[in-house]
């Protein structure tokens, strides 16, 4: 139970994430000026080693299996991307590991703000090859194709994740879909690579309408809440205090208390304070002055009574 509500915040990101999102972004993506665009084979060298034997160390790695977190369908198209830009370096610089790396690194740390799960992309074996202190100066060209080739992998993975969402609507009882077109994803994959400000083009995947944000905000709400501990089940026989306890761990405010005169499991009148809360605006945001459900205005005299069915037996309320 605690963590319902932080489940279901993350399957809706997930779906806020796929269909006709893809079609958008690639749109935006070719219309961008050409100056603006990277070239991964203008790249001479990484720390001193020739990007033509850097070349060659990709093409080896990327013949060889993928790692164990790296699908055969994701593993294709890491070859895929490489084959397009002459398996030139797509992520370390001449200095190494510089802004292109560290946007995705960080990506890669923030995707589950996004509800996505990370185990196609383990941040935390992917540090362990890629690292400034470990692709340095005596960097072979050997290791600097392997950095490379992992952070291609997490990058498809996390791309593909964006873009499409991890979560297939028609098991979740969805009526609609729109499927992503493979060639769409491919196409974005490719474009956010010839990005000059690769921060910026990661950031570009995740939608931005108005519902998405709210979801985002949501979801870390409930993450919060969970992270603490969750709330604590109420039932029957509830006391005013416990009730005011469960409404305020999950941000609901609790200005006052009220005589419940018209709450009455047999019939007689019943002067029991419980705690009134009104509904309609995010957590820790609500207020007596919030619109009741169902109203097309705010109703500042009145608020929602929440918990007198829980804390008297078949009570009825007014």
């Amino acid at each position: 139970m605690k963590k319902r509500w932080a489940w279901a915040l993350a399957a809706a990101l997930c779906l806020a994430a796929a269909g006709t999102f893809v079609s958008i972004f690639v749109s935006h993506r070719l219309n961008r000026p050409r100056g603006e665009r990277y070239v991964p084979q203008d790249v001479p060298d990484v720390l001193g080693v020739s990007t033509p034997s850097i070349q060659d160390a990709v093409a080896g790695r990327v013949a060889q299996p993928p790692p164990d977190w790296v699908s055969a369908e994701r593993w294709a198209r890491v070859r895929t991307l490489y084959r397009t830009y002459e398996n030139a370096p797509l992520w370390l610089e001449p200095e190494g590991v510089k802004d292109r790396a560290s946007a995705l690194l960080d990506a890669l740390a923030k995707a589950g703000d996004h509800a996505l799960r990370t185990d196609a992309y383990p941040i935390d074996s992917i540090r362990h090859v890629v690292s400034a202190k470990r692709i340095d100066s005596s960097a072979t060209a050997a290791d600097i194709a392997n950095a490379d080739v992992l952070l291609t992998a997490a990058y498809v993975g996390y791309a593909s994740d964006m873009l499409v969402g991890q979560v297939d609507p028609t098991t979740v009882s969805q009526s609609w879909h729109i499927p992503a077109r493979r060639a769409a994803v491919d196409s974005a994959l490719l474009q956010t690579l010839q990005d000059s400000s690769m921060a910026n083009g990661l950031e570009q995947m995740a939608p931005h309408d108005s519902e998405y944000v709210v979801l985002l905000r949501e979801y870390s709400h409930y993450r919060d809440i969970v992270a603490k501990g969750g709330w604590p089940t109420i039932a029957p026989g509830v006391s005013p205090e416990e009730l005011s306890a469960r409404l305020e761990a999950e941000g609901y405010v609790v200005p006052r208390r009220i005589r419940c005169s018209s709450c009455s499991p047999r019939g007689s009148a019943d002067t029991t304070s419980i705690p009134t809360v009104s509904w309609g605006a995010p957590p820790s945001r609500r207020s007596t002055s919030t619109p009741r459900p169902g109203r097309g205005k705010s109703d500042p005299t009145s608020s929602v009574t929440v918990g007198c069915h829980a804390h008297l037996d078949n009570a009825m309320c007014t």
